[in-house]
């Protein structure tokens, strides 16, 4: 766990894996959140930080962002 965000009781590795278990080819902070009774906030601040090191990327879409993991 390599963010100082959100609950750590979720490792980095956690979230990632709940991405690549969407049921699409990309996933909401809200979807992730919901799995792992976290903010959405708190997943937002992770998923910040796993796009900085690179680890997965993000598109704008309304109101709010989609991510992936990056391969």
């Amino acid at each position: 766990m390599s963010s100082a965000h959100g609950n750590q009781k979720v490792s980095d590795t956690e979230i990632i894996a709940a991405i690549r278990a969407a049921d699409g080819p990309v996933a909401s902070a809200s979807d992730i959140a919901t799995q792992f009774s976290m903010t959405r906030t708190g997943v937002n601040e992770r998923l910040q930080d796993l796009c900085r090191q690179g680890r997965v990327n993000r598109k704008d879409v309304g109101n709010g962002y989609v991510w992936w993991v990056c391969d």
